[in-house]
């Protein structure tokens, strides 16, 4: 099935973080119904993961696949995995057969014939649609994440705001909190305008990329690049650098 990859001319869209932050926080209102509670063993959760997929509405599972959400949970410490299984499989017969809750040795496996949920996931083919695929990839793998587990929700999407990028610079206090990091971390390659921050999607020769610039204060203060490469699937390849460091940051 196609993933509805266009082609063609190179183009180019960026995005402003109110449509960022609308999504991370709908995502997270769905993830937060999940309650990582279980034995400290590895088991199956009564989750559904599919919600995730209804926030993103330029992205789709396809039909005949299904999502298992499995968990572990350690002290205050936890992750989780998210796979997809074709519903006509053994396997998914087989494991959907083990109750939720039930302690497990480990989750499925490739062995398994588990698979990304993105692997199986088409779109509209649109600039958000990739972007959409960028950030729920992320969303997915942070489902069940607890205090060690955490990544991706104490990550931020550097972004200025839509009337920012539409060239009304008007006083803003999410801009001026922009501009503050942007002026405090020393940065690799020559310090970065606040519009150049903005999430991108980029077309070219048949291949899709997805440009995060994400700041973080775990561990040490730092700003990544992230380009998610997207060629055959809306599951990415991903490449990505430090472009600033600032100083210590938190640890749980």
């Amino acid at each position: 099935m196609s993933s509805g990859r266009q082609s063609g001319p190179k183009t180019r869209e960026v995005f402003p973080s109110e449509v960022v932050e609308r999504y991370r926080k709908r995502a997270l209102a769905v993830r937060k119904k999940l309650r990582n509670r279980g034995p400290h063993e590895w088991c199956r959760a009564d989750f559904d993961a599919g919600a995730l997929f209804d926030v993103f509405p330029n992205v789709r599972l396809r039909p005949g696949y299904r999502l298992l959400t499995y968990l572990y949970h350690s002290g205050g410490n936890g992750n989780g995995r998210v796979v997809a299984f074709s519903e006509e499989s053994d396997a998914y017969r087989s494991i959907a057969a083990v109750p939720a809750g039930q302690p497990l040795e480990s989750p499925p496996w490739v062995e398994d014939e588990i698979l990304h949920p993105l692997q199986v996931s088409d779109g509209d083919g649109s600039a958000l649609a990739y972007l959409s695929a960028s950030l729920l990839m992320r969303e997915l793998h942070e489902v069940g994440a607890e205090w060690h587990g955490i990544h991706w929700d104490v990550e931020h999407v550097m972004a200025p705001t839509l009337a920012h990028l539409a060239g009304k610079r008007r006083p803003s206090r999410h801009n001026q909190s922009l501009q503050d990091l942007v002026d405090e971390l020393g940065w690799t390659q020559g310090k970065s305008d606040i519009e150049s921050l903005a999430p991108e999607v980029r077309f070219e020769d048949g291949v899709v990329r997805v440009v995060l610039h994400i700041h973080t204060g775990l561990g040490r203060e730092q700003v990544t690049r992230c380009a998610d490469i997207y060629t055959d699937s809306y599951l990415p390849a991903r490449e990505c650098e430090v472009v600033a460091v600032g100083g210590p940051g938190f640890m749980f």
